[in-house]
């Protein structure tokens, strides 16, 4: 349980006895063993009063998980004399910051966010968010599954005008890029990779997210696991400004999933984090289009580890707007601050 007294009254005094928090995991294995603690880990303050982001961050340090939610109300910061606005209302403004930095979109965040109203009281099945990325909505199902609706972030595969000669070139799913920006996506793939293994790949990249895909038609789910980037190397080769994390993934050619990742983001203070629901708006739609499905599985294989399902209107998703992930939540514990 964390403390009031240890951290609210030294660092903000202003907000004592002010934040609701509850601390939770998202995308969980659906067969989750007792003793494993799959997903992502989130934590969810209830603001009934207004905190500056200075404050907001030094929070976040103090959970010290990849992402902190802060959930506040639309009309008011305060509570509103009918009553406490998180059971009644289904509307909110959402944020997300990492230990070090505010982030425009959190999928497991949110998703987490979602079940701590349901766990809070609220009996809402449906929530709108508004954020930095639009309006979002999150859906509790019977089984306390989330879904969430989220804009469609589709990545273009990337290609030099030397690299794209002989190459079927379908500018809906292709650009061609100078040489010199090329060889910054490459080196930090390189890097993210160990000995310069995996020369057999493809470089995607998502401009709306600044997201870079490195496919690897050749790995399996086994050689995904052993990836362990040196993230002080990384830092050093790019300082962020083009490349905010690297998803690697490849296709599950045996199991019961559609494809595996993992995704890196040492640029957001995160080295590794373990199931992405952003990253998934970026390979969902590349994978609909590669596969030919309408609906996928993924599997996020960190050590952690934890599973989404996708599901997109079509096979042409780079016209799509929206994609909606759903994934198993559960919160672990609650408090006041």
């Amino acid at each position: 349980m964390y403390s009031r007294s240890k951290f609210l009254q030294k660092t903000c005094p202003t907000y004592f006895d002010k934040v609701k928090y509850f601390t939770g995991r998202a995308f969980c294995y659906k067969e989750e063993k007792p003793s494993q603690s799959s997903g992502n880990h989130a934590a969810v303050c209830l603001l009934y009063s207004r905190m500056d982001d200075g404050d907001l961050l030094k929070l976040a340090k103090h959970f010290n998980m990849s992402e902190t939610a802060y959930i506040s109300g639309i009309e008011s910061d305060l509570l509103e004399p009918k009553g406490d606005i998180f059971l009644s209302e289904n509307r909110f403004r959402l944020r997300w910051f990492t230990p070090t930095v505010e982030v425009p979109l959190c999928g497991h965040a949110t998703v987490v966010s979602a079940k701590a109203l349901y766990e809070y009281g609220n009996k809402h099945t449906e929530f709108e968010f508004e954020t930095q990325s639009g309006d979002l909505i999150a859906t509790i199902d019977s089984e306390g599954n989330v879904s969430l609706d989220f804009p469609s972030n589709f990545p273009r595969q990337l290609f030099t005008q030397d690299s794209r000669a002989g190459v079927r070139f379908d500018p809906d799913i292709m650009v061609t890029i100078e040489d010199e920006q090329f060889q910054l996506y490459n080196d930090i793939a390189t890097k993210t990779l160990p000995y310069h293994q995996y020369n057999n790949r493809e470089l995607w990249y998502s401009p709306q997210t600044k997201k870079l895909v490195v496919y690897l038609p050749d790995a399996g789910e086994e050689n995904l696991r052993k990836l362990d980037p040196d993230f002080s190397v990384l830092l050093a080769s790019h300082d962020g400004s083009l490349v905010k994390g690297v998803i690697v993934t490849c296709l599950d050619k045996h199991g019961s999933f559609d494809f595996f990742s993992r995704y890196f983001a040492p640029w957001n203070g995160i080295n590794e984090d373990p199931v992405t629901g952003s990253a998934h708006t970026v390979i969902g739609p590349m994978y609909a289009i590669k596969l030919k499905k309408l609906e996928l599985r993924a599997n996020q294989v960190s050590k952690t580890g934890g599973e989404m399902q996708i599901k997109l209107k079509d096979y042409s998703s780079f016209n799509a707007t929206r994609i909606q992930l759903t994934g198993k939540a559960c919160c672990d514990e609650n408090g006041y601050l």
